[in-house]
């Protein structure tokens, strides 16, 4: 599953109400990982990581929540539970079983509420910078995290995007604030539809004190300032940070990231 240039291989699913593109490498009968990107970017985001875990005797999949990437557009306003649902449907065409969850961001919601659906199918979820707000933070998210764009003749659209980006990510290579202007324009002006799904959900702490719960993510990862919380409601997860790294650790560190994934993947399963 790997094509000249040492890359995965691109695939669709077709779930009925529309195709999930993903992104793959390894075989099938090995380990499988499977990885769920943060909002409103793509499986991109692990490109590099992917087929280094083939590379370690692992089954790597990356899928593009669906609206994003190359995925369909939902054929509605899906809850986080949909998502979910729609999460397992596309495993299930995979012929998988039992599986790693990597969940970033918006993913790490999705990843949750996976393993709540089907924990007997779940070795580990790792969450990689998980949203964890309180009731005012997530009215507040919801009311003016992502307020979209509007086409606008001069581009000036395209300027608002970039810019954003960097609002986010200062220190953001010219190449990845590219890419990430491509994936806000693929999901179009309302990038926000995964979003209110996680502005309105509430995470079960008691429900997950049992999952095989670890966290990873870049030290300057936007989410990392939930460490303390997070650490608090679960004392017992393994908690292992990625130096020098944003979101995008998987990005700009892979050989890093991969080593460390492991490591907690190994560390659970012990």
């Amino acid at each position: 599953m790997f094509n000249m240039r040492g890359e995965s291989e691109r695939f669709y699913l077709d779930l009925g109400w529309g195709q999930v593109h993903g992104r793959h490498a390894g075989a099938s009968a090995n380990p499988a990982i499977v990885f769920i990107h943060q909002s409103p970017l793509s499986s991109a985001s692990y490109e590099p990581v992917i087929p280094l875990l083939a590379s370690h005797g692992k089954y790597a999949v990356a899928l593009d929540t669906p609206g994003f990437g190359m995925s369909d557009a939902a054929d509605s306003n899906w809850s986080i539970s949909d998502y979910a649902r729609e999460f397992w449907r596309a495993v299930d065409e995979l012929g998988l079983s039992k599986i790693d969850i990597v969940g970033q961001h918006t993913g790490a919601t999705i990843g949750v509420e996976a393993y709540l659906q089907q924990p007997a199918r779940v070795n580990n979820l790792v969450l990689q910078g998980l949203p964890f707000y309180d009731a005012a933070e997530r009215a507040e998210k919801k009311r003016s995290w992502a307020p979209g764009y509007t086409f606008a003749r001069d581009g000036s659209h395209l300027v608002g995007i970039w810019n954003r980006v960097f609002e986010l990510y200062p220190e953001e290579s010219l190449e990845r604030a590219d890419r990430q202007v491509l994936e806000y324009l693929s999901t179009g002006p309302d990038y926000a539809t995964a979003y209110r799904g996680v502005f309105n959900y509430d995470i079960d702490v008691a429900a997950l004190q049992s999952a095989p719960i670890c966290f990873l993510m870049g030290d300057a990862d936007l989410l990392n300032r939930m460490r303390e919380k997070i650490q608090k409601e679960f004392p017992l997860a393994p908690y292992q940070v990625i130096t020098d790294t944003t979101d995008f650790s998987a990005l700009e560190k892979p050989q890093d990231y991969v080593s460390l994934l492991l490591e907690s993947l190994e560390s659970e399963s012990a």
